[in-house]
């Protein structure tokens, strides 16, 4: 799958700037929801106990710390080097061995570097790489022969009906069109930088990791009814019933008509037992 044009505005000086106070991001109702849903999804692709999970764009290692307390070891790969520093600080906190942090982008890391990983994850990073396909191609070099991928994006059809809703149709067909979009914080310690991101629907995204030989290619929307009701609405539920509402949540992730409804599209998938190589492209 060709991806073009390229991002023109890198995502490191933004995340650089969020690096000193990153967790609280996750402390924002609708985020933490999100991160839950998709954390529950992806440890149930871990069967055994020692396992080796990639974590690309691992960020300042808020999921190695969480994957490593249930005794997994963890390999990050950040490109941001203010969160790479964090997640070195993370790991010394850790049991020696079980949390290496690459600073590198992941088009740069080879199957030379990473091998017989069990699970690679990709937490809302795989969107901001500069070639998304090479990535996955990487994910699939990395992987034991019957490993899983589990890659977390914003929803471009979401976004749009976000938009639409707003009243910005022109903007959700550019979106549409160009397939781009943008995060610029309006405040806090990166307000005033902003990050381009390639936006997918559920298709695209099977598509690619398709195209690169993965099989077991299945979505999953996370948080449609962000999408159906809008986040003020879901925020409100999360803070009054968060259990009924994870509880919905989890039920409309279980449907694929859905996915693209969800305000996150996390697509599952497995590298095939017995295969030495991605298949044709």
């Amino acid at each position: 799958m060709t991806v073009d044009p390229p991002l023109r505005r890198p995502s490191a000086p933004l995340y650089d700037a969020l690096a000193a106070d990153y967790a609280s991001h996750f402390e924002v109702p609708h985020r933490s929801a999100y991160d839950a849903l998709a954390w529950e999804r992806s440890i149930e692709r871990l069967e055994a106990p020692d396992s080796l999970v990639v974590d690309i764009g691992c960020g300042i290692g808020r999921w190695a710390s969480r994957l490593v307390g249930i005794g997994h070891r963890v390999v990050g790969i950040e490109p941001a080097p203010a969160m790479a520093e964090r997640a070195r600080a993370t790991s010394a906190g850790l049991p020696t061995g079980s949390f290496e942090v690459i600073e590198a982008a992941a088009e740069d890391v080879g199957g030379d570097r990473i091998d017989g990983a069990d699970l690679v994850v990709a937490m809302g990073s795989l969107q901001y790489c500069a070639d998304p396909s090479a990535v996955v191609g990487n994910a699939f070099e990395w992987l034991r022969p019957g490993g899983s991928l589990a890659v977390l994006v914003d929803s471009l059809v979401a976004l749009s009906m976000e938009l639409i809703r707003c009243g910005r149709a022109d903007e959700a067909l550019a979106r549409l069109g160009t397939r781009r979009g943008c995060w610029a914080p309006q405040d806090g310690p990166a307000a005033g930088l902003a990050a381009d991101l390639h936006l997918f629907d559920a298709a695209a995204l099977q598509q690619l990791l398709l195209e690169v030989g993965f099989v077991a290619v299945r979505p999953h929307g996370l948080l449609v009814t962000a999408t159906a009701i809008g986040v003020p609405a879901l925020i409100d539920r999360l803070s009054t019933d968060p259990e009924g509402a994870l509880a919905a949540e989890r039920a409309l992730a279980d449907q694929p008509v859905l996915a693209d409804q969800g305000k996150q599209l996390l697509v599952l998938a497995n590298r095939p037992n017995g295969r030495p190589g991605p298949g044709p492209g």
